[in-house]
């Protein structure tokens, strides 16, 4: 299936390939869209969710990372919130925490958004959701203004 020329038309053959079952299908197509439209968060997002749908935690969790490093809108972050919620109701918490060490080194390396990673954040000071040490103290850290530079590095 070769490189379609606009972006809805990857996403509605995608969203065809997946609801007829062909998730493996989907996936490839998916890939390419990744390919096609680098920059952009949106595919790598549904990569993420159709990994979910085979129980591959590690690539969707992979998939997710790329969707936040592109993610430039604070309003999108509910679809990050709703994929970690399902996917630590799956994983054991080492698998959670180092998912949790490498957004965290995304966040230093200033790969993700300085307005993301402060969502992040405030997601993770809310106890159920820290599986790292090192996460926890980054929360608290984040707190206090005079801290805020610390914890973009």
């Amino acid at each position: 299936m070769g490189v379609l020329q606009d972006k809805n038309q990857y996403a509605q053959n995608i969203s065809n390939l997946r609801y007829d079952g062909k998730v493996n299908e989907a996936i490839a197509q998916c890939k390419v869209a990744t390919e096609v439209y680098l920059t952009d968060n949106f595919f790598f997002k549904i990569l993420g969710d159709l990994y979910m749908d085979i129980d591959c935690y590690e690539e969707a969790a992979s998939a997710y990372l790329e969707n936040l490093k592109r993610m430039n809108c604070p309003e999108l972050f509910r679809t990050f919130v709703r994929f970690y919620e399902r996917i630590r109701q799956k994983v054991d918490e080492d698998f959670l925490a180092g998912c949790q060490d490498q957004i965290i080194v995304a966040v230093k390396r200033h790969e993700i958004s300085s307005e993301i990673a402060m969502k992040i954040t405030e997601l993770w000071k809310r106890n159920e959701f820290i599986a790292s040490p090192e996460l926890h103290a980054l929360a608290l850290l984040s707190d206090s203004d005079t801290n805020f530079e610390s914890v973009k590095r």
